[in-house]
């Protein structure tokens, strides 16, 4: 189980209920405790198109590193699929796992999703997690609360 504060969550689907002609994502983030969404920020420089949303690393990278200043800890990317699939892709897949490589010391992440279906925007939450020998990973469907 997951909590996400009402703020954050309120932003988060503002910010995807916009423009809905392609898809976004953005990153969220948590305190120590990685069970509690309560930041995102919206990439809202990436590179987009109907079916594909490419993060702007450059941007994301900033802000994480901002957050690590400021003790909140990157724990998860955030995108939308404009179909009516709310599970994660094989590229989403292999682009958490990348994302885990690139950051030795998180052993998991967030990968919410948030699908759009029949012309409104709903929340899909996933864990993408690394295996013992950090070569593959799982995905967890996870309920969530908001608080």
């Amino acid at each position: 189980m997951v909590y996400i504060k009402r703020n954050t969550y309120i932003e988060i689907m503002c910010f995807f209920e916009q423009n809905n002609n392609c898809e976004k994502g953005g990153i969220v983030g948590c305190f120590d405790d990685r069970n509690v969404i309560e930041h995102f920020f919206a990439d809202r420089t990436a590179c987009n198109t109907f079916n594909t949303y490419v993060p702007d690393v450059i941007v994301l990278n900033r802000q994480i590193e901002y957050w690590e200043k400021r003790k909140i800890h990157f724990c998860g990317m955030i995108h939308m699929h404009l179909t009516a699939k709310t599970e994660l892709s094989e590229g989403d897949i292999r682009y958490a796992k990348r994302i885990l490589e690139a950051f030795e010391n998180i052993s998991w992440l967030w990968f919410p999703v948030v699908a759009y279906i029949y012309g409104t925007e709903k929340l899909f939450m996933y864990k993408v997690k690394k295996t013992k020998r950090k070569k593959e990973v799982f995905v967890i469907s996870e309920s969530f609360e908001i608080y």
